[in-house]
């Protein structure tokens, strides 16, 4: 991302209610460095796990397209991507309300699709180590 001199001049001073003395090329690469940091929010690793796991989701139902079972993973998948929000929100203790991932997916279609379980493994790893869920 690259933003103006101008943009940061005159953008974050004003939201932040004062108007600013004339600044160096530095101090302005300074500012600039701050303000992308702030704005890149780095993911957690139950977001990662979940992301990954999405991933091996999409890869069974690409496998399936065509076919009647590919409605079902396709479920499937939207049920990953609620994990990955729980992920985001800190909420996957409220979103699984006491079951494994692999209930919350539903255990038939893990059973039948074993390309995931590395993934579920991997996210109830993460969240093992994030204690209290």
């Amino acid at each position: 991302m690259i933003y103006s001199e101008v943009a940061l001049t005159a953008f974050i001073p004003k939201a932040m209610g004062w108007t600013p003395p004339l600044i160096t090329a530095s101090q302005c690469a300074r500012l600039k460095a701050f303000v992308i940091c702030l704005m890149v929010k780095e993911k957690n690793k139950l977001e990662i796990a979940a992301g990954k796991l999405i991933s091996a989701i999409q890869k069974e139902w690409n496998t399936e397209l065509g076919e009647p079972e590919a409605e079902i993973s396709e479920e499937i998948m939207n049920k990953g991507h609620d994990l990955l929000e729980g992920a985001k929100n800190n909420n996957l203790e409220g979103l699984l309300k006491g079951m494994s991932v692999t209930q919350f997916l539903g255990d038939l279609w893990v059973h039948k699709h074993q390309g995931v379980k590395e993934s579920i493994l991997n996210l109830e790893a993460a969240m093992n180590e994030v204690k209290g869920i």
